[in-house]
């Protein structure tokens, strides 16, 4: 949990550093050239995807992370077509 906490909420934290990257337009590639870093959530999500191929369960929130992250969508448009979905 804490770890997931100073993910979130630290402004050191390479997660959040990427996620702000995206947020601001960049593409995966760029904002991952741009850490200079791994970006450890980045490559643990896409494992992640993987293996719920498998699970036959819907995970909307997961599917518009995959399309901003590996099909290159804009992270605004994809949160808002996200929330009309789920309300």
């Amino acid at each position: 949990m804490g770890d997931l906490i100073v993910t979130t909420y630290s402004e050191y934290s390479i997660n959040r550093r990427f996620g702000e990257l995206i947020q601001k337009y960049y593409s995966t590639k760029a904002a991952v050239q741009k850490m200079k870093m791994i970006v450890e959530g980045y490559i643990a999500f896409k494992n992640f995807t993987s293996l719920k191929k498998g699970l036959n369960v819907e995970t909307p929130i997961i599917v518009s992370l995959y399309d901003i992250l590996f099909k290159g969508e804009f992270a605004k448009k994809t949160m808002k077509k996200l929330v009309k979905k789920l309300i």
